[in-house]
């Protein structure tokens, strides 16, 4: 899976960056309304982590009302406990 230009994630619950080469093995899982999810491990000093990956679908990328409900999702989502 490629990310053209991407080259970090941010992962807001520990508010870093997520460098691109630590995550690997990016599958696709499936669709919601306005995004893409895929499943990957992220490599960290303690070991592999599975993780979600969101990402707007590309006809919602110029969408102001798709992107704030998808920012929407990412608060909610960072405010929960991942534990």
């Amino acid at each position: 899976m490629e990310f053209g230009a991407q080259v970090a994630f941010v992962d807001l619950c520990v508010d870093a960056t997520i460098p691109v080469h630590s995550i690997k093995d990016i599958k696709y899982s499936t669709k919601g309304g306005f995004a893409l999810v895929y499943v990957a491990n992220y490599t960290t000093s303690s070991g592999v982590v599975p993780i979600a990956v969101k990402v707007l679908k590309p006809e919602n990328h110029l969408k102001p009302a798709a992107y704030g409900k998808f920012l929407q999702e990412v608060a909610l989502q960072a405010s929960l406990s991942h534990q």
